[in-house]
């Protein structure tokens, strides 16, 4: 019985949402529901909205494409390359000679954005 309760309220919640959805959007949707539900997600979803397993599947993919990989704790290290450089700044400065600051770190947008890359076509073949 819980099966079939937690079916119909996939159904309900996705025929609430249908109107909104294209073809990629369902897709999303329909895999967001499988992923909560877990164990039986990708059996019952396809059911209860009519959205191929495949479909979920290609879903999930896309779900997963769009989370941003949030970094993780310091370098071990972090400290202490940064007493190195300053000790060598320090250093030049004290013989009088010029330092410059140059920041190399690739700049990111601020927030969780998906990143797809460039494509580059051919001009030989145009593929």
């Amino acid at each position: 019985m819980h099966d079939k309760n937690n079916e119909s309220m996939i159904r309900q919640r996705f025929q609430a949402l249908e109107w909104a959805l294209d073809e990629r959007l369902r897709r999303i949707v329909a895999a967001a529901e499988a992923e909560a539900i877990g164990y039986g997600g990708p059996s019952m979803v396809p059911r209860a909205t009519g959205v191929s397993r495949r479909g979920i599947r290609l879903g999930a993919e896309e779900l997963k494409a769009n989370k941003k990989t949030l970094e993780g704790a310091s370098h071990p290290d972090r400290d202490a390359q940064f007493e190195y450089i300053n000790s060598k700044v320090q250093e030049q400065i004290a013989t009088n000679n010029p330092v410059i600051s140059v920041d190399a770190k690739k700049k990111e947008l601020v927030g969780n954005f998906k990143n797809d890359g460039q494509d580059f076509l051919s001009m030989a073949t145009g593929k």
